[in-house]
């Protein structure tokens, strides 16, 4: 099941000189909802999911998730201890690793026989059954951040972050992506941005 999260007083500059990419951000979002930020080129949609994900360090404000603060000013709690999945643009899969073990990469802490029925799972549920034995360098792009939702997916984050994951693709297959995502995310419960 997702989590929520609330974002008070957010903001963000990265030189002391610039502007703040964020400035004062709030808002909520409950658990489960799929929530789309939309804007133009450079307005801080990227920044504020790597706030979310413990990428970046807010300049002021907090972030909690289920009541809890994931950043403060005194506080900042690793991205590898948040429960948050990111897929971005490029996917970031592993090139060295078949997808079955991209997929499982998170997953360190369970049975073998809990890895693999959780791969199995993803692939299905990504529409890709037979890859598992393949290498990123084999798929195509639609392909490839099929793998990288699964990846993000596998040890069931509360919030599951998308940076634009789908905009290299062309239109037929983006919006084919964008359903199969949303049908996932639905399914699990899983918050989304």
């Amino acid at each position: 099941m997702g989590n929520s999260i609330q974002i008070t007083q957010l903001s963000l500059q990265y030189h002391r000189k610039e502007s703040p990419v964020l400035s004062n951000l709030d808002f909520e979002i409950e658990a489960g909802e799929i929530v789309s930020l939309v804007g133009p080129s450079g307005c801080g949609k990227s920044s504020l999911l790597r706030l979310i994900a413990g990428l970046e360090h807010p300049t002021s404000g907090a972030i909690h998730m289920n009541g809890s603060c994931l950043s403060c000013m005194e506080h900042c709690l690793p991205p590898e201890k948040r429960g948050i999945g990111l897929v971005t643009q490029s996917g970031d899969l592993f090139p060295h690793l078949t997808i079955a073990k991209n997929i499982a990469y998170g997953l360190n802490r369970k049975k073998p026989s809990e890895r693999n029925q959780r791969v199995t799972e993803l692939l299905q549920a990504i529409e890709l059954p037979n890859i598992a034995k393949r290498y990123p360098a084999d798929l195509s792009g639609g392909e490839a951040q099929r793998v990288a939702l699964a990846r993000a997916l596998a040890p069931w984050p509360g919030v599951l972050l998308l940076d634009e994951p789908f905009s290299r693709l062309d239109r037929k297959l983006r919006e084919r992506l964008r359903q199969l995502t949303a049908s996932i995310l639905r399914e699990a419960g899983t918050t989304a941005i």
